[in-house]
């Protein structure tokens, strides 16, 4: 090396962010052709510094038919983040892709709430779940590498028999 004065730090210890996931306690019931029903729920804790969420992936398990589940939205601490699912993908998943405007998991506890429309189904039942680490796409914002999350299972729901009222 020829030149001036180059200096080389070493972090021999980087704290980086870590997130554990537990699932939330919801209604086990919801009536079919109900709107806007919280269908999944997490506490995701984050540790060391804040992260951003940029991806998520739900896989819906149970007996209830996956297009009955319409309009899919996710809730970080009360906002809503990514776009809204039209729809359960048909192979029974829920991604939301959050690449452009990723979520803010901050220190400490985080509400993480998954809803949806209930249109049909009576009788059957569906969860959420988070099956796999790799599910949850995060990243530390200080040193701006992966984090490891946990996977975890959601609350069954039950698809109540939707009531109808004829008024003359």
């Amino acid at each position: 090396v020829n030149g001036s004065t180059f200096t080389m730090t070493t972090v021999s210890n980087p704290s980086i962010a870590s997130l554990t996931v537990a699932a939330s306690s919801i209604g086990t019931q919801v009536t079919a052709g109900t709107q806007n029903n919280i269908v999944g729920a997490f506490s995701f804790t984050g540790t060391n510094s804040k992260t951003y969420l940029k991806g998520i992936k739900f896989t819906i398990i149970g007996s209830a038919n996956k297009t009955d589940l319409r309009n899919v939205k996710l809730y970080v601490n009360g906002s809503q983040v990514g776009s809204t699912l039209a729809s359960v993908a048909s192979d029974g998943t829920a991604y939301f892709d959050m690449m452009s405007s990723p979520a803010t998991i901050n220190t400490g506890s985080n509400n993480i709430q998954v809803f949806s429309d209930v249109m049909g189904s009576p009788s059957f039942n569906f969860q959420f779940e988070i099956l796999n680490a790799y599910d949850v796409y995060a990243f530390d914002s200080q040193y701006n590498v992966p984090v490891t999350a946990e996977s975890d299972t959601g609350t069954q729901v039950t698809i109540k028999q939707g009531n109808i009222t004829v008024t003359q």
